[in-house]
């Protein structure tokens, strides 16, 4: 017939005590690897995130040589329009001297004039392509220090992160390892699996946090106000547990002779 915690005549307080005690520490113990495994969880997702900002800042510098490159060609296509159009002015300039009559020669002048106008606005345009040119060179050169020096800083913190990732896993394992130990220790008697089996029940239903201190005569899981009888009741029973969030509640007993 199975033995019904709370109604054990069997089981001294002093036992009982000793059960929570462990069971006390056994929370201690599954916070620690609960709080371990957390910070190892969220490990990847920041090196994901600084390896995304490496990658946004070279995309900018990309774009910024991009910009550089368009306005370059620009250049070149201005330059060549303005050789394009001296030659023309040459050759008309030449013209002049062979025309028959007025009206051509008027008509060619005009053409004269109004290239040499188009040849002044792309000089123009060419100095200030030029101008912006020589500050997209400086800023860009700007930049790629700053980048490089940015991705060091970064590529520290990744290894770092990697590091640490690395000793978390270790001293995770390590402990799953002690936890494994002093489970197998207070599942060596019936009465403490049981005790084990009822701490894993209320742990997977409450985020993790099967057993709580009394604080200040209050439940250390909901703050909830504990009344004079709840106390004594945490002070004397196998298994006591809070009438609001279920948990398991401990109060370590003042040594009387102290």
């Amino acid at each position: 017939m199975r033995k019904v915690i709370g109604s054990n005549p069997m089981l001294p307080i002093k036992e009982m005590t000793e059960f929570l005690k462990k069971l006390f520490t056994l929370q201690n113990k599954d916070s620690e690897i609960d709080l371990i495994s957390d910070e190892i969880d969220t490990i990847p997702q920041k090196i994901e995130e600084l390896q995304k900002e490496i990658k946004d800042l070279e995309e900018e510098l990309k774009q910024k040589d991009e910009e550089f490159k368009k306005h370059a060609i620009h250049q070149k296509e201005l330059e060549n329009e303005l050789l394009k159009i001296e030659e023309e002015i040459k050759k008309e300039q030449m013209e002049l001297y062979s025309v028959k009559t007025n009206e051509m020669y008027k008509s060619l002048k005009q053409n004269i004039e109004d290239k040499k106008k188009r040849k002044s606005e792309i000089e123009d345009e060419i100095l200030v392509i030029m101008d912006k040119i020589d500050e997209e060179k400086r800023k860009i050169s700007e930049f790629k220090k700053e980048l490089e020096t940015k991705k060091n800083q970064i590529n520290n913190n990744i290894k770092a992160l990697e590091d640490r990732k690395k000793e978390l896993s270790e001293n995770l394992k390590n402990l799953k390892k002690e936890r494994e130990d002093f489970v197998s220790e207070i599942c060596s008697t019936e009465e403490g699996n049981i005790y084990y089996t009822k701490y894993e029940k209320v742990r997977n239903s409450k985020n993790g946090i099967a057993v709580v201190n009394v604080i200040d005569n209050a439940c250390g899981g909901c703050n909830i106000s504990l009344t004079k009888e709840k106390i004594n009741e945490v002070l004397t029973s196998d298994f006591p547990v809070c009438d609001n969030c279920g948990r398991i509640l401990f109060l370590e007993k003042k040594d009387e002779s102290s």
